[in-house]
């Protein structure tokens, strides 16, 4: 009989197997986040963030339209990015917003000399 170790990622067979130390478990991070009411969850580092930001909504119950995103702020009015590395026991507060439109883009420094020669023409 034999087991695949997951932490040295190799093929252990009996007897080794019984000496292997046990693998290390995920840390579990705690949240609470409050959006109309307080909202507790865990999971574990290394959870995608795609994965939390679906699981959030879900935990919500929202449906975000293309045009919106989620913002997490922290117990100090500062904006949180939220993924698996954020601190354990931690209150966001959560809010839907509107996505920030694209900026636009500046002047290339092709369009340079054009916009200099006009420039110079409404200054006379």
């Amino acid at each position: 009989r034999s087991i695949k170790c997951l932490q040295e990622r190799t093929l252990l067979t009996a007897p080794a197997f019984l000496l292997c130390p046990p693998c290390p478990m995920p840390e579990r991070v705690l949240l609470t986040l409050q959006y109309h009411g307080l909202h507790r969850f865990k999971f574990f580092r290394g959870t995608p963030q795609s994965n939390l930001h679906e699981f959030v909504q879900e935990l919500l119950g929202l449906q975000l339209d293309p045009d919106e995103v989620l913002r997490f702020v922290d117990e100090d009015g500062d904006g949180v990015l939220l993924n698996d590395r954020i601190e354990s026991d931690m209150t966001l507060t959560v809010s839907v917003q509107a996505r920030r439109p694209e900026k636009r883009p500046r002047t290339s420094p092709e369009q340079f000399p054009e916009w200099a020669r006009i420039a110079a023409e409404t200054m006379k």
